[in-house]
Order: C-alpha cells, then sequence, then structure tokens
C-alpha cells in the first residue's frame, strides 16, 4: 500500500509530505482547493504522462516520490526482478518500493525505482501493479465491451486465466498456418511464370557443369597458352644448353666427361670420389631434365585450338556471374535454391492440400480452445452478475437488475470469440438494455464500485483511488456509497476525494486540502484532520462548520464507525 507521498514544486504544492495508512483515506476541501492535484502528482510517481507545466512557477522541477509497503510475494517483486531491479534495495525494516519522477521545466522527465534509474514505461509498469486511479470520467470505460470482458475475467481469472491462455496458444498457430497457406496460395499465372523462370535458371547453371575452384585454374591455364612461344623458346634454349644444338656439344657431355675423369682419378686419391658422385647425380638429373623439356615443348604444341577453349569457358562464368553471384561457388548454391524452390513450386498441388489440412487441424483446435473459454466465461457472468447485484442492491439504485450476457462471434479474436455485454435496468419494469444507452452518470459510478466491491477479493492491486466518483450523489445514497468504499477498504487501500460529508465520516484517516496565500503566491495545504478539527470540516462539508446543528450532525456520522470526536 502507499503509506508516503513526497510531493516538490509541483502545481501549487511547494512542499508536501503525506502519510498514509490503511483502510479508507479521505481527502475532503472545497472546490478548487486542489484535491485533486495531489491525485495528479501521485500520477506522476507511477508513469502517467507529465508535462512541464506542472512545475510550480519559479521552480527549475517537480519531484514526486511516492513510497509503497511491498509484502513478501507481492507480483511487484517478480516485475522487478524481470526488470534487473535489486530486490535487495528495499528498506530491511519496513521493505519499502521507492518510485521517484522529476519533471525538468527545461529537460528530460526522469525515473527512479528505488534510486536506479528507469525508462517511464519501467514505473509506469510497476505503477499499474500498486495503484489503480479512477476519476470522475473513469467510469465510461466500464461503457467499452473491452472493458466488460477484462472484468468478468478479472473476476474468474483462476479458471478464465489457464483457459485464455490456452486458446491465445491455438490462436496463434491457426493464425501461422493460415499464413503459410496465404504464402503458398499464390496466383497462378504468377507461379507458372516463377516456375518458367526458375527451370531455365536451374538448366543454365546445371548445363554449366561448373567445378569449384575452377575459374582460378582456367586463368592460370591462359596465362600459360598466351605466353606459349615465349616459354617455347625459353625451353628450347635451355635444352640446346644443356644437350647440344648444331653439332656442338652440351652443357651435360661436358659434366659426363667432368664426372668419368674425376672417377678415374679417385682410383689414385679416393678424396675425388664425393666430388665424382656427386657429378654423377648430377648427370642422371640433367638426363631427366632432356625428356621432361621434351614433353612439355611437345603439350605446348598439342592443342593450338585450347587457348580458344579456355577463353570460351572463362567467358560463360563471367556471364553466369553477372546473372547469378560473384564467384563460381555463389553461382552453384543460387542454382541449388532455384532447385529446391522449383521443387516446391512444381510440388505445389501436394504442398496446398497439407497445409489447407494443417489449417483445419488449427482451426479446430481454436474452436475446442474457444468453447472451452467461453463455457468459463458464461458460468463467471452469472456469479459475478449476482454479486455486482447483490452490491447494487445496497446502493440506492431502486430496483436495479444486472445482466452479463456473453454471446459468440463469428470471427475469432485474440481474446476468444466472445462478445461480453452488461445489461442494465434501473427501475422495475424497465427492458433491460446496453448499459451505455440507460446508465447515467451516477449510475455508472455505482456500478463501478459495485464492480470494484465485487473484485475485491480477487484484484491484487493493493491501492485504488476513487477521484470525485461520488458526484451527482446525496443523502442516503452517499451513506450507502460511504458504506461500500470502507467494505472495499477492507481488503484494500482505499483514498476517496469526495465532497461528500457521509463518506468522510467514514474514513479511516482524514486529510483537509486548503489554499492559502503567503505574499504574492498561492499555496496548497494538506492536513489530516482529528478530534474536533475532523468534526469542523465535516460540518463545513454540511454547510456551516460554526453552526451547532451542523457540529452535532457532523458528530453523529462520525460516530457510525466511531470516527468521532468532541468540538470545542
Amino acid at each position: 500500500m502507499l503509506v508516503h507521498l513526497q510531493i516538490r514544486n509541483f502545481a501549487l504544492i511547494e512542499s508536501l509530505d503525506l502519510e498514509l495508512t490503511p483502510g479508507l483515506c479521505a481527502l475532503t476541501g472545497e472546490t478548487g482547493a486542489g484535491k485533486s492535484i495531489v491525485i495528479d502528482a501521485l500520477g506522476l510517481a507511477l508513469g502517467k504522462r507529465a508535462s512541464r507545466d506542472a512545475v510550480r512557477t519559479g521552480a527549475d522541477a517537480a519531484t514526486v516520490q511516492a513510497a509503497f509497503a511491498v509484502p513478501p510475494g507481492s507480483p511487484v517483486l517478480d516485475e522487478l526482478a524481470e526488470m534487473g531491479i535489486d530486490a535487495a534495495a528495499f528498506d530491511p525494516d519496513q521493505d519499502l518500493l521507492l518510485l521517484r519522477r522529476e519533471v525538468s521545466r527545461s529537460g528530460p522527465s526522469r525515473c527512479w525505482i528505488n534510486g536506479q534509474l528507469v525508462a517511464v514505461g519501467q514505473l509506469e509498469r510497476i505503477g499499474r501493479l500498486l495503484v489503480e486511479i479512477h476519476g470522475q470520467h473513469d467510469q465510461q470505460t466500464l461503457l467499452s465491451a473491452r472493458e466488460q470482458l477484462r472484468v468478468l475475467d478479472q473476476f474468474g481469472h483462476e479458471d478464465i486465466e489457464p483457459l485464455l491462455a490456452a486458446y491465445r496458444d491455438a490462436y496463434g498457430r491457426w493464425l501461422q498456418a493460415r499464413q503459410d497457406l496465404e504464402a503458398l496460395a499464390m496466383d497462378e499465372a504468377e507461379r507458372a511464370r516463377r516456375i518458367d523462370l526458375l527451370r531455365y535458371q536451374v538448366e543454365e547453371i546445371t548445363r554449366a557443369r561448373l567445378q569449384a575452384g575452377e575459374e582460378e585454374g582456367l586463368q592460370a591455364e591462359r596465362r600459360v597458352l598466351r605466353a606459349a612461344e615465349k616459354l617455347r623458346e625459353a625451353a628450347e634454349e635451355a635444352y640446346g644448353l644443356l644437350f647440344g644444338g648444331a653439332g656442338g656439344p652440351g652443357a651435360a657431355d661436358a659434366l659426363a666427361q667432368a664426372a668419368e675423369a674425376l672417377e678415374r682419378a679417385a682410383a689414385t686419391d679416393e678424396r675425388l670420389a664425393p666430388v665424382a658422385e656427386g657429378l654423377q647425380a648430377a648427370s642422371v638429373h640433367v638426363e631427366e631434365s632432356r625428356s621432361a623439356l621434351r614433353r612439355y615443348v611437345e603439350d605446348l604444341d598439342a592443342d593450338p585450338g585450347r587457348l580458344e577453349a579456355v577463353e570460351s569457358r572463362l567467358a560463360l562464368l563471367h556471364e553466369l556471374k553477372r546473372k547469378y553471384g560473384p564467384t563460381v561457388e555463389a553461382i552453384i548454391a543460387f542454382g541449388e535454391q532455384a532447385a529446391a524452390e522449383l521443387a516446391d513450386l512444381e510440388a505445389h498441388e501436394e504442398r496446398l492440400e497439407e497445409r489447407q489440412a494443417a489449417l483445419e487441424q488449427a482451426a479446430a483446435r481454436l474452436e475446442e480452445a474457444a468453447a472451452a473459454l467461453g463455457a468459463a466465461r458464461r458460468r463467471w457472468a452469472e456469479a459475478l452478475e449476482a454479486r455486482i447485484q447483490e452490491e447494487l442492491h445496497g446502493l440506492r439504485l431502486g430496483e436495479p437488475r444486472l445482466r452479463i450476457e456473453v454471446t459468440s462471434l463469428d470471427e475469432a479474436t485474440p481474446t476468444g470469440k466472445d462478445r461480453v455485454e452488461w445489461l442494465f435496468s434501473a427501475n422495475r419494469g424497465e427492458e433491460l438494455r446496453p448499459l451505455a444507452r440507460v446508465a447515467s452518470g451516477g449510475e455508472l459510478s455505482r456500478i463501478m464500485l459495485a464492480a470494484k466491491a465485487a473484485l475485491a477479493a480477487v484484484d491484487q492491486v493493493p491501492t485504488v483511488i476513487f477521484d470525485e466518483v461520488d458526484a451527482g450523489i446525496g443523502g442516503e445514497t452517499a451513506v450507502a456509497v460511504g458504506d461500500r468504499l470502507a467494505s472495499l477498504a477492507e481488503h484494500r487501500q482505499v483514498l476517496c476525494v469526495t465532497h461528500l460529508p457521509q463518506i468522510a465520516a467514514l474514513a479511516d484517516a482524514h486529510f483537509a486540502v486548503a489554499k492559502e496565500a503567503h505574499g504574492d503566491r498561492t499555496l496548497v495545504r494538506i492536513t489530516r484532520v482529528d478530534g474536533d478539527e475532523r468534526v469542523r470540516e465535516v460540518a463545513r462539508m454540511l454547510g456551516a462548520a460554526d453552526d451547532a446543528t451542523s457540529l452535532e450532525h457532523a458528530r453523529r456520522l462520525l460516530q457510525r464507525r466511531g470516527k468521532g470526536g468532541d468540538a470545542g
């Protein structure tokens, strides 16, 4: 629950520290005194939209800090853990969670959770788990079918939530199956054109019989073929030098003669034997070079058309690279992908039948999940209807009747195939009609309060704020509304901005809001009132703070719940 609210330089509030208690807390004051400013400031700390205009005149920034008591096991702790905010930062004695917001007149807004800088969206996520704020016009949300469905699902959440999760899973699978079918069921003419193109591409690439790395080998061969004449001349020149030519001796003959001479001499001096052996080995290698050079020259002359063939192959590779990829390997990969797509398109009818069957199966599972969800909603609609009806009878609405209808939709939606509509009649004999068409503002306020009372046992948000939602009622109706607020406050902390003394008198804590002039400035002041001060504040709300009759009436109102004190 909210235990402390600190406001600095927000609108007409220069400095305010508000200590709050469990139960029902009432904020009262004259019209325009600034009661709603406090609620607006709290909304800022909860991540609501900020405006620089909210910064008090003369100040550079407005800051609001809200401290909440968070018990162990609260879903707030799970949300903080998901955000990466260390729960160990809590006050070890009080388990306080601190939300802080600063709105600068010239710079960006900044947010903190337990001193850790966070995004405003994160602040809002935590704020939604801590506080619900209902303003004067918020009851209008109850007129929407979406909100009426949300309230029903919240009331029966233990039963409905797992069924809704199963439905959403089935809905997602059905959507995917439908998208898969739609992607395959392309226009037949477009499919035929695509098949023709792919078939041509696959045939062209297949016909080329590409080999990975062949382009590099062809480029090396082309360099050799283009220099064939010079290479032949070099080989023939080397051959002549080694083996002689034009009748003259070559280096091979001289090498052989030298080896023979040293071999004879080695018979006399063995030290020449290694040299002779080396020359003999060299002579053998030279002889091997003879056949190698001869084969090399013969190969150069073997295929005079080879250069043309290599050039033609390289030109083909260049053309394929221009169409399908920067390398031979990329062209091969493109051809494989095209072949796979071609096979897929050529098996179109078979795959179409498979995906149609998958969609039908997904649709059947979706219908089963929707039926189970709808049945649960109908059961809980009856229970919620009875619970709200019970609450309405105590709220002075004459002879109200409420029916919650759950009807089936033709089309699936992310939340199910159900349409929830609340039908209402305030008077006997009047036909039940949609809530949006028949309920007045005061009736809507009470219906919303009845719904909140019905949800009190299952709602996990610990603090709820009503900002003048009691407008337009009075007398015994005000007493009845006050009783319901007090009953709701037994389960949750309730803050109520009210003009009704019947409601204020039932509060566990009463705060009076007033404007005060200080020099040339106007400030908002909030004080907790007890005893005689509270009697006088309730009397003021009755119309005359110093009138003996009003003071006595105020005492009687306060004594209804034992909140009274003596007026001096």
